[in-house]
């Protein structure tokens, strides 16, 4: 054999096994794969097989996850399934273009070994084809999705934010994307990789992988934790050539970041907003540790959708005893029900517990129950003053007064309830969690208290002071600042 044949059949070689492993194609490209990134690259190989069809991938940021998943794949992908078209979305459709762009330019560099060019006449950088009638074409997460019908189907990074991630109405649009636009793409046969960082417990990621099954999801945190999918030891860092102990101590400061971001557990252990060994301080294992007198109130959140994916209502009634230290009664209503059910379980409650005052959000109050609880209040013979809060800007402000009754051990949580687990859990995940029902019904209480307390300190003692005189002044200008801080809490 002639030296340009021994030359010819190598090159023949190193073509094929170029085309046939990703990890070689990446080292061509000028990439060394990780261990981490062998993962993704492995994933590839068995979609090209169709040995699996749902993948979520969850890596940190920086992990060069989409270089390997939205990058590299794609002339990979075209090389063993040359007449496939690919969908690509991420939360921009200028960064699925720039992806879009950089797979076009690897093809176009790299056609002799990848066996295929680009089409003369589509080579856009959101949508172009490939010389055997393969294609590719990208959209924003959100966005209308038009044209073909793809057989590989990629979303990377669906958010752009933790703001976007904490908004209700943008996880609810991202789902109703992924349901009206994105599915109808696929061809019956498709694939689906879902790669991200975890935001939120009901981000996009999270809300499939609630709702549907067949999903294989493999979740990469930056410290190992037990069964590691890498083999790494408890507590190992990912890719220590890259990752230094530096940047992770850094990432380490905000235990919110540093659990959904860098973990891929959006709801630590530890407490989001709550801190867990409060929460435990605050427990309550027995009955009989409850005081015998106590000052009664309630919180609600109401539901204002009877639909059947609407939150819970939840009714909460609550007891303040003499040291300040507020104790939630076991006998609360948490359930998904309709106005009437609602109305009589009102009724119920301020029979049975006399409360001094109802907290609930006017706005809530409105949509949900409306003129309909006066007329039954009395039908029953049953009265009780209602209090109705203004709606808060965010759902922390609207905890913060329930935060810090929490941290300095003044509320009391009835352990042995069956319920309690599930509250547990929902001041746990708070702010970050799909449901928040309870926490938002006591919020309520303690929001209302703060409330009573400064329209107590604000009007003490000023009718007993002659009018016009100085005293009399300053006690008028301490009374405006109190309800200044009144209209605030609310």
């Amino acid at each position: 054999m002639s030296l340009s044949q021994q030359t010819a059949a190598k090159e023949l070689l190193y073509r094929r096994e170029v085309r046939r492993d990703m990890n070689a194609w990446a080292r061509h490209c000028g990439f060394e794969p990780a261990l981490h990134h062998k993962v993704i690259t492995a994933v590839i190989m068995r979609a090209i097989k169709r040995e699996v069809r749902k993948v979520a991938i969850f890596m940190p940021p920086g992990s060069a996850k989409s270089s390997y998943a939205s990058i590299l794949s794609e002339p990979f992908y075209l090389a063993n399934c040359p007449q496939d078209v690919i969908l690509l979305c991420s939360h921009s459709k200028d960064l699925a273009q720039k992806f879009g762009r950089d797979c076009r330019n690897l093809i176009d560099t790299h056609e002799n070994i990848l066996g295929y060019s680009l089409s003369k006449d589509s080579q856009a950088a959101d949508e172009w084809a490939t010389s055997k009638g393969g294609g590719f074409f990208c959209a924003g997460v959100g966005g209308r999705i038009s044209g073909r019908r793809a057989d590989l189907a990629i979303i990377d990074d669906p958010i752009g934010s933790r703001e976007d991630a904490e908004s209700q109405t943008i996880r609810d649009s991202h789902w109703a994307w992924y349901l009206n636009d994105f599915k109808p793409r696929l061809k019956p046969n498709a694939v689906v990789f879902l790669i991200q960082t975890r935001f939120h417990e009901d981000d996009l990621a999270g809300r499939i992988l609630a709702k549907e099954k067949g999903w294989e999801v493999i979740s990469i945190p930056m410290e190992a934790g037990d069964g590691d999918v890498l083999g790494r030891q408890r507590g190992e860092r990912l890719w220590p050539e890259w990752f230094t102990e530096e940047m992770v101590e850094d990432a380490k400061s905000d235990n919110r970041v540093w659990s959904s971001l860098y973990q891929q557990n959006p709801t630590p252990e530890t407490g989001v907003f709550f801190e867990a060994d409060a929460i435990r301080d605050c427990e309550v294992h027995d009955r009989d540790t409850y005081p015998k007198d106590l000052s009664m109130y309630v919180g609600s959140d109401h539901a204002v959708s009877e639909k059947q994916d609407a939150d819970f209502t939840v009714i909460l009634p609550c007891g303040m005893d003499g040291k300040r230290t507020l104790w939630v009664m076991p006998d609360i209503f948490w359930k998904k029900v309709n106005t009437k059910q609602v109305v009589d379980e009102m009724i119920n409650v301020a029979r049975r517990r006399e409360p001094h005052m109802w907290f609930a959000e006017n706005a809530h109050i409105e949509k949900a129950i409306g003129p309909f609880l006066e007329d039954r209040k009395r039908e029953e013979m049953v009265f009780f003053a209602m209090q109705s809060l203004q709606s808060a800007k965010s759902k922390r402000a609207k905890a913060q007064a329930l935060q810090g009754m929490i941290s300095s051990r003044r509320v009391r949580f009835p352990a042995f309830a069956s319920w309690w687990p599930k509250m547990r859990d929902e001041l746990l995940k708070f702010d970050n969690g799909t449901h928040d029902d309870t926490v938002d019904a006591l919020a309520n209480v303690c929001r209302g208290l703060q409330t009573l307390r400064a329209v107590s300190i604000a009007t003490s003692g000023v009718a007993d002071i002659k009018p016009f005189t100085v005293a009399w002044l300053k006690a008028h200008e301490r009374q405006k600042k109190q309800e200044q801080l009144i209209a605030e809490n609310n």
